[in-house]
């Protein structure tokens, strides 16, 4: 297309604007000044299709005025063939020639949060790392150095395979593996696959997208996935490589001629840089493509899903400034972002209900007639089943069992370890200990789950193992048993000591306290010279802090004694506590519900933090940070309080202030 003076009629204004700008870019490198443009009689051939170019601005002029009522007024679509890295179409705003959108701002080339798009970098870099698609993140509550990340519906979702934590965007576990594999090398992966921003001081949100991106770097970054793992394009300026990170640059032009005709630069062949190994590359295409991972967060039938294969992701900023959908096939590459040019916030409107229909209906238009591709799977991978809750290879006490891809050598190899069978007792509903008879002995799997996940499993209704019986604690000739307080234990006020003296030939006995593990001297509670069964002594620990040991001895004839030693923790400290975030108003229009928080911290350990409204439960947390979600409903409009009380293992409790909350319902 021979280049026309900026204030005619312009076809693909956006794009043309562009690829003057690096007509100019690319006559400098070549040796040529400005007056080579000015002189005029260049012919310059470019990469655009002028076809998809409307049709990309159209579909997103169409998506733009049904969303109107939201607050919407602008799009913007980048369209790539990324086996070249050619521009195919560049709509920078609905429409060019409207002040009141800014619509000749190329937003396209504008920098902007990305959102949740930013999060295959994340990953990419953990699979170069050795990670795997299989390994195991727990989506708990989480507290990292003050950083309290939320997903966007407000749940926890446990133990998620990396597969399934990215299709589902979870912001939990893609804040823990950014922990886990550094922010210095997540924006070094996002640098290589083509990203020029990213680059100042970012905390964990930066995988939530907390920086600042374009929609021409982030969509070309996409490429490098489509191409299975190779950036392919134009090499770049040297001027921008001084400001920038990448080797090659998309490309909006092909051919470049003189007035008489001679050629000043051909694009005849991509250059190519390896990124990615093809296996790496494709097991993040294989998890965006798997539209069954994602349909808990997605349901069945959304915009990412398509008539042929095709991977996508979705972005949402958390003030509805930016939504984003990036997405493609083996043949194209889309990208699509929705909201105001201006920077104003939309109305609650998500990427997946913003963008992502723009880019499904167009890359549906764009594709139609082309044989559906699938993704090249590379040879160096492998196929393994492996138990959902763990990662680890499938057993079949496992009853959840999922096939997963992994780069070969990298598979697990241990077994499941979530599932066990365990020995109870029917007489007491306990572990089986070694008095409990072997007729009442009976096996029972459950799903054994670290501490993080107690108040998920809870939630879950995954049950736990009970503890063991109070047999464990016998010893000697069976002459003591106690069954209060337990081992490792913490106490306060008066403590009765609970179990059983009982033995042939006993004579004596006395329970006795020591402090600390290994104690110099003990004091004596209760002694007596015949056999006891229930309360054996009280201790009285009101002025008292710290281990201590209780001994209990029984001495029978012969003498022959019988000694339990049992540490114990005298807490008499109060834990504190604080509810921290809640808002003075809920919306029932705009808010489906609220992570209602507590700060409680103990000297030694805390047990639980029950939460209130009007003074009734509302629910219990465990496990730090302590939260509970709560929705109100139309019944509940009106002024409530919130309240919570932290509980620490010795039972001392401790309130906190509580917090007043007004629901309404307001448009």
């Amino acid at each position: 297309y021979q280049l026309e003076p900026p204030d005619a009629p312009l076809n693909a204004p956006h794009f043309t604007v562009y690829a003057q700008q690096e007509l100019a870019a690319l006559l400098e490198r070549l040796g040529y000044g400005p007056e080579t443009i000015a002189r005029g009689g260049l012919r310059v051939y470019t990469t655009v299709d002028l076809a998809l170019d409307e049709r990309a601005r159209q579909i997103a002029a169409d998506q733009v005025a049904t969303l109107a009522a939201n607050q919407v007024s602008n799009a913007a679509v980048v369209v790539l063939k990324p086996i070249t890295g050619e521009i195919l179409a560049m709509v920078g705003s609905v429409d060019y020639d409207n002040e009141a959108i800014d619509g000749n701002v190329n937003v396209t080339t504008a920098m902007r949060q990305p959102g949740s798009t930013v999060k295959p970098f994340t990953y990419s870099a953990a699979l170069e790392l050795g990670m795997t698609p299989g390994d195991i993140i727990w989506d708990t509550p989480t507290n990292i150095s003050g950083y309290q990340p939320v997903n966007y519906d407000g749940r926890f979702h446990g133990p998620v395979r990396m597969r399934t934590a990215l299709a589902n965007s979870y912001n939990i576990p893609a804040v823990k593996l950014l922990e886990m594999v550094g922010i210095p090398n997540v924006q070094a992966m996002a640098h290589r696959m083509g990203i020029n921003g990213l680059n100042g001081q970012y905390g964990l949100a930066l995988t939530l997208g907390g920086g600042e991106v374009t929609l021409l770097d982030l969509t070309y970054a996409y490429s490098v996935l489509a191409a299975q793992g190779r950036m392919l394009g134009a090499p770049t300026p040297d001027l921008r490589r001084r400001i920038g990170y990448r080797e090659l640059d998309p490309v909006p032009i092909l051919r470049v001629t003189d007035s008489a005709g001679n050629v000043l630069d051909d694009f005849s062949e991509p250059q190519e840089r390896p990124v990615l190994t093809p296996q790496q590359a494709f097991l993040v295409t294989d998890v965006l493509s798997d539209n069954k991972a994602r349909e808990p967060a997605f349901g069945p039938n959304s915009p990412l899903h398509m008539n042929r294969p095709a991977a996508a992701k979705t972005g949402t900023t958390n003030d509805w400034r930016d939504n984003w959908t990036v997405g493609y096939t083996p043949q194209l590459v889309t990208g699509v972002w929705v909201g105001n040019a201006n920077g104003q916030p939309m109305r609650e409107v998500s990427g997946v209900d913003g963008a992502a229909p723009i880019w499904h209906d167009f890359m549906q238009a764009a594709l139609d007639g082309q044989p559906p591709l699938p993704f090249a799977r590379p040879d160096g991978l492998e196929w393994v089943e492996v138990c959902a809750l763990s990662g680890l290879r499938s057993t079949p006490l496992c009853p959840d069992r999922r096939g997963e891809w992994f780069i070969a050598g990298t598979a697990p190899t241990e077994p499941d370890n979530i599932y066990q069978k365990l020995r109870l007792c029917r007489a007491t509903g306990r572990l089986a200990g070694p008095n409990c008879p072997p007729e009442a002995i009976e096996d029972k799997v459950y799903a054994v789950l670290p501490s993080e996940a107690a108040d998920w499993a809870r939630a879950a209704d995954i049950p736990q193992p009970p503890p063991a019986e109070g047999e464990a604690l016998v010893t000697g000739g069976g002459s003591v048993v106690l069954s209060s307080p337990l081992p490792q234990s913490f106490v306060r006020g008066v403590v009765p000591i609970m179990g059983m003296l009982a033995g042939p030939d006993l004579l004596r006995w006395r329970v006795q306290v020591g402090e600390g593990v290994n104690p110099e001297q003990w004091k004596i509670l209760a002694e007596g010279g015949m056999p006891l069964s229930g309360r054996l002594a009280l201790w009285d620990t009101r002025a008292l802090n710290g281990v201590y040991t209780l001994r209990v001895a029984v001495e029978r004839r012969g003498g022959v004694e019988d000694v339990l030693r049992l540490p114990v923790t005298v807490d008499t400290t109060p834990p504190t506590i604080d509810l921290v975030g809640i808002p003075a108003q809920i919306n029932l229009e705009r808010d489906e519900f609220i992570n209602v928080i507590a700060e409680a911290e103990d000297n030694l350990s805390i047990d639980r933090v029950d939460f209130l409204l009007d003074g009734k439960p509302l629910g219990s947390a465990t496990v730090s940070p302590y939260a509970i979600r709560w929705t109100p409903t139309d019944r509940q409009l009106g002024r409530h309080y919130i309240e919570a009380v932290a509980h620490d293992r010795a039972g001392n409790t401790t309130p906190a202030p509580r917090a007043t909350i007004e629901v309404v319902k307001q448009r």
